[in-house]
């Protein structure tokens, strides 16, 4: 993945779970950061401090993410099933 995709799929990345949270604050706090994160200083300081092992780091630290907010959630739906309808329900 080039370094433009990359910046684009991890601003998306980053995007979403901005949404999740529902708070007007941060969604809004994104999209400034969005503008400054593709201004042309910041795109060369990324591209001159980015390799293909770092994108790939921060991929799999985005996994990470990501499964540990699965699990999370699994946990709390788990946790509202057994709370609404009783234990061995889930």
């Amino acid at each position: 993945m080039s370094h433009d995709d990359f910046a684009r799929w991890d601003n998306e990345f980053h995007g979403n779970i901005y949404l999740a949270t529902r708070n007007e604050f941060l969604i809004s706090l994104h999209r400034i950061l969005s503008v400054v994160r593709f201004r042309p200083a910041i795109t060369e300081l990324r591209k001159r401090s980015s390799s293909e092992e770092n994108r790939k780091t921060y991929s799999e630290q985005h996994q990470q993410i990501i499964a540990a907010a699965s699990s999370a959630m699994r946990e709390h739906l788990i946790a509202i099933n057994r709370n609404l309808f009783g234990e061995g329900t889930y």
